[in-house]
């Protein structure tokens, strides 16, 4: 589970997930978009084997 917002040049995108799902998901919007996290936070997974991550990527950055 995911949200994302735009904000100005940027999108941040926070939600739950597993660690590999997440992984996946960053290495498919890098082949993909050409888009990489300009920050990621990660919190450990709780019971239920899902992490919290918020990540922010600029918007036409290098």
């Amino acid at each position: 589970e995911a949200a994302a917002r735009i904000a100005g040049d940027r999108v941040e995108v926070g939600g739950r997930t597993t660690l590999p799902a997440l992984v996946d998901w960053l290495a498919t919007l890098h082949a993909e978009q050409r888009l990489r996290p300009t920050r990621l936070e990660l919190q450990a997974a709780g019971t239920d084997g899902l992490a919290r991550f918020d990540a922010m990527f600029e918007v036409g950055g290098q």
